[in-house]
């Protein structure tokens, strides 16, 4: 599938997005911001979902070869200097297997300092990649130093990994929707082995902590806007020199 050039301050084949809130978040920016901006693309949730996945987004021809991938969405924050609302540019992922060191992976370079030139001043950090939401404060902050990672999330290793090995460029961008001062509620088992949401169990996690729940659906709405107005800039079409676009 041949990528259609554009006048975008940003030159991206295909963006990655965890299906949901935040796959139609940035796909609605997109369809704002460029008509010929790059394929949205929803993901699972989580990684164990991601090698089978991608597999099939590869055979099915949906990156070129060399493509340039950005992987957009919301994580956690594992330090506390980074507020909700804030984005990160990745500048290395990694994994961290049971009793083992962490296995650290380099983002594109290149890829990921246009994306940094294109929005002057935003932070850049390191991410870990978790096997299941991690909801303790405790948790998050000790998760943090153990690893020095600024934030965490639940799929960007294996895509960075696996796409990368097939020869592509990748750059991962984050916006935090949860700090590491407070707890969020207990989502284990919340997801299937599919990686999406199962309402059922969501709600009892929900009902269970309500402050928490009340205070991660705030996080999570200002964290969705935020990556919804980040995509939008990002890939905003700038019109030619000399041109106008406002009607006669």
């Amino acid at each position: 599938m041949p990528r259609q050039e554009t006048s975008s301050t940003l030159s991206v084949d295909v963006i990655l997005v965890p299906a949901g809130l935040e796959h139609r978040a940035v796909a609605a920016s997109i369809r704002m911001a460029s008509p010929h901006g790059p394929t949205v693309a929803p993901i699972p949730i989580g990684r164990v979902a991601q090698r089978p996945h991608l597999e099939r987004l590869i055979a099915d021809g949906l990156f070129p070869p060399g493509s340039r991938i950005l992987l957009m969405g919301l994580g956690g924050a594992l330090v506390e200097d980074l507020p909700v609302g804030e984005a990160l540019l990745i500048r290395d992922c990694g994994r961290q297997p049971e009793d083992m060191a962490v296995v650290w992976r380099a983002c594109d370079a290149p890829l990921t300092a246009t994306i940094a030139r294109s929005a002057p001043g935003i932070r850049t950090g390191r991410l870990i990649t978790a096997d299941a939401v991690v909801c303790r404060r405790h948790d998050k902050k000790l998760l943090g130093r153990k690893t020095h990672a600024d934030m965490v999330d639940m799929e960007s290793f294996p895509v960075l990994d696996i796409l990368s090995e097939a020869g592509h460029h990748v750059a991962i961008l984050r916006v935090v929707s949860d700090d590491c001062d407070h707890d969020i509620p207990d989502l284990h088992g919340a997801l299937s082995s599919g990686g999406t949401p199962q309402a059922f169990p969501l709600l009892l996690a929900f009902l269970k902590r309500p402050k928490a729940a009340t205070r991660l659906i705030g996080g999570s709405l200002k964290a969705l806007r935020a990556l919804h107005l980040l995509a939008r800039k990002l890939f905003t079409e700038t019109p030619p020199a000399g041109h106008n676009r406002s009607m006669p």
